[in-house]
């Protein structure tokens, strides 16, 4: 990937799906790079998730060309490509007989990372995201602000250059939506890393002040 090519970047991307008349959206262009936020909004059934799933290689445009990390998605391995992503979703989806230093060493774990490894990392983003003191609780123990906080912490423990977002903060009350917010933005300015996120939440989008792109309105 060159040092100045976007980390996504869309071409009159036309998405449908099979047996379905009307696109989900039509002729979208986008760029997006190191360092940016883009914010994705629209009603239900507007192609928010099936756009954030374009970019991962899960589906694939109708028309049009997707571009992510300087390579078309079509001719990548979907599996190398989600290895340099951050992919956080509503659902916790954390290992309840797992300890919350587990859950998170177990992202690394994934990665193939040496334990030692592991741990040291797993540490740094549980110390991020402020829950290091709660590392040996259990899951079941938590808010769920904590809770997503943990999974935060487990798919970042990379610093990925581009971290996908599906309505992390769906289940939060608004302080604790405010605060998952917040860290996401101090560990892009950290790292550089751009950010996709798919939210309903206007006050949110408003506050990040970066890119915003309204689906159903194009």
């Amino acid at each position: 990937m060159a040092p100045d090519a976007p980390l996504v970047e869309l071409e009159k991307v036309t998405f449908t799906y099979l047996g379905q008349e009307k696109p989900l959206f039509k002729g979208l262009s986008l760029r997006l790079q190191k360092g940016e936020w883009l914010s994705i909004t629209g009603p239900s059934g507007s192609g928010k998730t099936s756009l954030l799933r374009m970019l991962y290689g899960a589906v694939f445009p109708l028309e049009g060309e997707v571009r992510v990390l300087g390579t078309p998605v079509d001719r990548r391995s979907r599996y190398r490509l989600r290895r340099q992503m951050g992919l956080v979703f509503q659902s916790f989806e954390l290992l309840p007989r797992k300890t919350v230093l587990e859950n998170v060493v177990y992202g690394a774990e994934i990665l193939g990372w040496p334990p030692r490894r592991a741990r040291e990392k797993a540490e740094q983003r549980l110390a991020d995201v402020g829950l290091l003191p709660l590392k040996d609780r259990r899951p079941g123990t938590l808010s769920g602000g904590e809770q997503q906080r943990v999974g935060l912490a487990r798919a970042l423990i990379h610093e990925p250059p581009l971290i996908l977002a599906d309505e992390p903060t769906g289940n939060l009350d608004p302080a604790n939506a405010r605060n998952v917010f917040e860290i996401l933005w101090e560990l892009k300015e950290r790292w550089g890393s751009g950010v996709v996120l798919v939210t309903h939440s206007r006050d949110l989008v408003e506050w990040s002040q970066g890119q915003h792109l309204e689906l159903g309105r194009l």
